[in-house]
């Protein structure tokens, strides 16, 4: 059995690393005007449903799934969370949303 400091470790750890998926996959998206396509198309709608499966799925079978296939899911979340949330960058300033990102992941990985 693992301790509960560890555990909590570990999974601050996780969350330390979706976070920097999702960061990086929103900056992609707008770096490369991704986000501009998608906004030219209904894709958002298609994402922001997909999260919702994504979490419906993760929440219902979080105890039968096997590791991999849990920490698959979770990243296919932080990366459908890293599209959906690069039409920020269209909305607020690049340095704040750096700010908040880098200061959550700072939260994160310092637990």
């Amino acid at each position: 059995a693992e301790s509960l400091k560890r555990y909590t470790a570990k999974t601050f750890g996780w969350m330390t690393l979706g976070l920097a998926v999702t960061f990086a996959v929103m900056v992609g998206s707008y770096a490369s005007g991704l986000v501009v396509y998608m906004l030219s198309l209904p894709v958002l709608m298609v994402l922001a449903g997909a999260e919702l499966a994504t979490v419906l799925i993760l929440s219902a079978r979080i105890g039968k799934l096997s590791v991999g296939a849990a920490r698959g899911l979770f990243f296919f979340y932080a990366v459908l969370n890293g599209l959906v949330f690069s039409t920020y960058f269209l909305y607020f300033e690049v340095t704040s949303l750096i700010f908040a990102f880098g200061v959550t992941a700072l939260y994160f990985g310092v637990m």
